[in-house]
């Protein structure tokens, strides 16, 4: 099991609260499988909507980069259940590491 959880923005719903709901709604789809199948033994999905929600959910400083200030947008966080990188799992998804 990785010790800490990855975390990821995903790009295309930044600023875009419709994309936001659909991503939501597909990376849950998507991801508790993988949470039932025993491959991550945890995740989020959160929808950013104010800095005030970034800090609280202690989104790293590097989002800014994807973002660029822009709300609201998806992080995730993920844990995977052995030594396989989170992000073999949720690149794919379109997300980006932060």
């Amino acid at each position: 099991m990785s010790e800490y959880a990855a975390e990821f923005i995903h790009p295309d719903s930044v600023g875009d609260t419709e994309a936001c709901a659909r991503f939501t709604e597909s990376g849950q789809a998507l991801l508790s499988p993988l949470y039932h199948e025993g491959r991550l033994t945890g995740y989020q999905i959160i929808v950013i909507e104010s800095a005030q929600d970034g800090r609280d959910e202690l989104v790293p400083p590097q989002a800014d980069a994807v973002t660029r200030g822009r709300f609201p947008y998806v992080f995730l966080r993920v844990q995977t259940a052995d030594d396989e990188p989170a992000t073999t799992l949720i690149e794919p998804l379109g997300c980006i590491a932060v």
